[in-house]
């Protein structure tokens, strides 16, 4: 496994270029999972895989097509040998395939069965997906702006059965850029950059999709036309990863003893990642590496296609981490003063 020190350092190129969000993933500390829109006349989507500790996926061009300028959304299962891929068609429905792994290492994946697409529905963003389990059984969920629904929308799926249940249903909001879902425990959570150009973050604590939009986090600081990746720490801390005008930061966010979200200030819980100027909504995930004392240390992976060097050339998808800080959020400036 890479170091913390590696990890840390200047961005480092896939060597692959994206159109929209890419998908970043490390698979049990087995190998990197990459996921991609291409650039290229046919807009094919990407599997690429690579050994732990690179970052150059070996690409492989799938029978899915995408609209142009929308990424991908996954969701990879529990095993880590197949997932569930959705994108956005040239007609704008919203489609959906389950994509396996094959037995080489690293695995080469490919979607063997028959896309679903979701009827009437009608992609203004890239979809994001999240896959939990719901009274014993596997639900895909889906979110995305809809523009015939005028907003922000969600479709469950069985994951055993996709074309069972492809009804979606308004969440009553609506997004600029594409939303991004994560999970932590038995809460999800819901980030996405409102029409006003403000973050916001909305949870539910019994791990559906029932948002409590009513008390959700805002932050007027913390704006991008790309949309925002979030990834939980805890049910009450974690980082949202976004496109700013000086590159791609993050900014770690925890409830305070107020009870409420809030932004925590303290040194080292916020920063930019200079050499990623992010086209599109950055991915970002939590993992685990090791140094070379054999010291085992959480670290932040954030991705997206960049504007500018060191990329090779434009929409070169970097890849950059941080060490993420788990210091609390200080007291309210009114609280310290009473206490």
């Amino acid at each position: 496994m890479p170091s913390t020190s590696d990890i840390t350092k200047a961005p480092v190129s896939t060597g692959q270029a994206a159109a929209g969000r890419p998908i970043f993933r490390s698979v049990h500390g087995l190998y990197q999972l990459m996921l991609w829109t291409g650039t290229g006349s046919s807009n094919a989507i990407w599997f690429g895989t690579c050994k732990t500790g690179s970052y150059a996926p070996a690409g492989a061009a799938t029978k899915a097509d995408s609209a142009a300028g929308f990424g991908p959304a996954f969701a990879l299962a529990p095993a880590g040998d197949s997932g569930y891929l959705a994108w956005v068609a040239d007609n704008k429905r919203i489609m959906v395939a389950k994509a396996v792994a094959d037995g080489s290492s690293p695995p080469k994946w490919s979607i063997p069965g028959t896309p679903v697409a979701i009827p009437s529905s009608n992609a203004a963003s890239a979809p994001v997906a999240a896959l939990r389990e719901q009274n014993g059984a596997l639900v895909l969920t889906l979110v995305w702006q809809d523009a015939g629904a005028g907003g922000m929308v969600y479709c469950q799926l069985d994951s055993a059965n996709l074309a069972a249940s492809t009804a979606f249903a308004g969440l009553g909001q609506s997004c600029k850029g594409s939303p991004w879902l994560a999970a932590h425990g038995a809460a999800t959570f819901l980030a996405y950059t409102g029409t006003d150009g403000q973050f916001n973050l909305a949870v539910d604590p019994d791990g559906g999709v029932a948002f409590d939009f009513a008390n959700r986090f805002t932050a007027a600081g913390i704006t991008s036309d790309h949309g925002p990746a979030y990834v939980p720490l805890s049910r009450s801390q974690g980082y949202v990863c976004w496109a700013s005008a000086a590159g791609l930061s993050y900014q770690q966010i925890g409830i305070d003893s107020d009870g409420d979200w809030a932004l925590n200030t303290r040194a080292g819980c916020s920063g930019t990642i200079a050499g990623i100027n992010p086209t599109a909504a950055p991915s970002a995930q939590l993992t685990t590496v090791t140094d070379d004392q054999g010291v085992t240390s959480r670290v932040i992976v954030v991705a997206a296609p960049s504007a500018a060097p060191p990329a090779a050339k434009a929409n070169t998808v970097m890849v950059a981490g941080f060490v993420p800080d788990t210091s609390s959020v200080p007291l309210p400036l009114a609280q310290l003063a009473t206490s």
